[in-house]
């Protein structure tokens, strides 16, 4: 929703060390994150760019906005007090190196249409991205608390969790390492995401010990290297639900074996022994998608992926939020992307 001004703490990169901090006449950064009250917690950055000698505490709840406006710092450049909800949105936020933030309990940070290269630890604290990209560095390391991530890049940054929740849809996770996405312990929903990969002897994604309500349903993982592999793509235990995932990994043993994947597409680099399942389908990868070439994994128009997905999932969507099954009352189709 929209704020009146009179509601806005404004900042810019050569703004006043006094005054209210109107759009007129904009405060600096520090200053203004003291003029910021209960009553007065959104700060806007009119000019940038902001750099921070040292690391800034954040006492109280907190929208933060820029306009693609660059704020670098040290490591830890945002120290969250103890319960506070911050959130920061429109920025590109950079530090020296390291993580931009630590989630400790009872706090709270989101990101909105963020760019970083640094990453963010979450300590039995909630931690929510929408829309954003992490570059390299360390990404997200969780521990003991609850990650959502939707509709974002991780491109060469990990995601990991120990006892965690972590909540991953329509996200891109692009790697040229191992263990890109790994959880041990806690509960993992895993849907409608792309994850490709182009180290091609890497395995990307190791689920080990979690809930029985874990899910890894309506993805496509594709290894990129055109040399088949002995890849995993994913890694998990019988305990949880894999079901309806494309796996052109180039890879012979593209999931381990106590997977039990259900209504999946293998390629045809696979071991048979691999793809048995309930469902389960061995195609060449070249008739799945578009253009693989290109890196459109949406799907083709005779694609063997299309209408063979598992029923009464209740996936409404799929990685692009065009609905899923379409036509209404069909059977969907496999992978991250619904055919139009």
């Amino acid at each position: 929703m929209c704020v009146a001004d009179a509601d806005v703490v404004f900042v810019s990169a050569d703004g006043w060390t006094s005054g209210s901090c109107t759009r007129q006449a904009a405060c600096a950064f520090l200053y203004g994150l003291s003029v910021a009250t209960f009553t007065r917690p959104h700060m806007k950055i009119v000019a940038g760019p902001i750099v921070l000698s040292s690391p800034v505490t954040i006492r109280l709840n907190l929208y933060l906005e820029g306009e693609q406006t660059v704020i670098s710092g040290p490591e830890g450049m945002f120290d969250l007090f103890q319960g506070v909800k911050v959130t920061l949105s429109h920025v590109r936020l950079q530090p020296a190196s390291g993580s931009v933030a630590a989630v400790g309990a009872v706090q709270s940070l989101r990101l909105y249409d963020v760019q970083t290269n640094g990453g963010i630890s979450v300590t039995s604290g909630v931690l929510d991205v929408d829309l954003s990209t992490f570059v390299g560095g360390p990404g997200i390391q969780c521990m003991s608390g609850t990650v959502t991530l939707q509709r974002s890049l991780f491109d060469n940054s990990p995601v990991q969790g120990m006892t965690c929740q972590l909540v991953v849809r329509r996200t891109h996770l692009d790697m040229s390492r191992d263990a890109g996405f790994v959880a041990n312990g806690g509960t993992v929903i895993f849907e409608n995401n792309l994850l490709t990969q182009s180290k091609g002897i890497a395995d990307s994604m190791a689920l080990v010990a979690v809930a029985s309500s874990s899910v890894v349903r309506f993805n496509t993982f594709v290894n990129t290297d055109p040399e088949p592999s002995d890849g995993v793509a994913l890694y998990c235990d019988s305990s949880m639900a894999v079901s309806s995932n494309i796996f052109a990994y180039q890879s012979m043993h593209p999931v381990s074996r106590d997977c039990n994947a259900r209504y999946s597409i293998y390629d045809q680099v696979t071991l048979p022994a691999i793809a048995v399942g309930v469902e389960n389908k061995v195609a060449d990868s070249a008739a799945l998608f578009v253009d693989r070439a290109a890196k459109n994994y949406h799907l083709s128009g005779t694609s063997p992926a299309r209408g063979a997905g598992e029923p009464g999932l209740g996936i409404s969507e799929d990685a692009d939020g065009f609905p899923r099954p379409a036509p209404a009352g069909s059977h969907p189709d496999i992978g991250a992307f619904e055919a139009q």
